[in-house]
């Protein structure tokens, strides 16, 4: 029924692949952000925040991110707060947390500008076929805090190159990770956004264009028609 498929990266490939699709005619790329519409980063901070973006939902990890970071609190003298972007059921419950500031949902622009005045992105999701928001976040030159239940972090996470990634619904591997986090250098800081920043330009609209264009070529070769 279908001659090819385009996916969010190399985990949906392989299911197309299982699927019958020939995985020469399955094309990554999917869910590409602007790179450009996000950055630049503002200068080191030695109190700026966490930052999730995300439902606000048990299956985005956010309460074992709450509990891990009220932890992260006691066990640090000056600990950062924690911005929280997005709406969802969670909200009307836990949004008294110590330290959190829940943001609610914002638009592009004003995301654009939390995200390039925070320390580190963190997304520990339980359940997350891809996540947009992890390549949004290595747009914005930060390190990324994320699950190995993230599809993108395949892209757009080296681990100890620019984040950590930490298995899913392991709060003591969040909570380390948040403390390994809290106390990077600024230089630190700035190798790890300076390779997230590389990583968020594997995918944007201009090769989600000609991944487009070349799926229409091979579709067309296929079947005997000009492209």
């Amino acid at each position: 029924y279908f001659d090819s498929a385009f996916v969010p990266g190399k985990r949906q490939l392989a299911f197309a692949s299982k699927l019958g699709i020939d995985p020469s005619a399955v094309y990554p790329g999917l869910y590409a952000c602007d790179p450009e519409a996000f950055g630049p980063h503002s200068p080191f901070n030695a109190a700026a925040p966490f930052t999730f973006v995300g439902r606000l939902t048990e299956e985005k990890g956010l309460l074992l991110l709450l509990s891990a970071y009220s932890q992260y609190r006691r066990e640090v003298q000056n600990p950062r707060n924690l911005k929280i972007v997005g709406n969802g059921p969670l909200l009307s419950r836990y949004s008294r947390t110590q330290g959190t500031e829940w943001l609610g949902f914002l638009p592009p622009r004003q995301l654009s500008r939390i995200l390039a005045e925070s320390h580190v992105f963190v997304l520990p999701s339980t359940r997350e076929p891809w996540g947009v928001a992890i390549q949004e976040a290595a747009a914005s030159w930060l390190p990324i805090i994320t699950t190995s239940n993230c599809g993108a972090s395949d892209v757009f996470l080296t681990p100890f190159r620019n984040g950590w990634q930490i298995p899913a619904h392991d709060r003591d591997a969040l909570l380390q990770a948040l403390l390994s986090a809290d106390s990077l250098s600024s230089a630190e800081c700035n190798a790890m956004g300076e390779h997230s920043r590389m990583l968020s330009l594997r995918y944007t609209p201009k090769t989600w264009t000609q991944s487009v264009l070349d799926m229409a070529s091979g579709i067309a070769s296929r079947w005997g028609e000009s492209p």
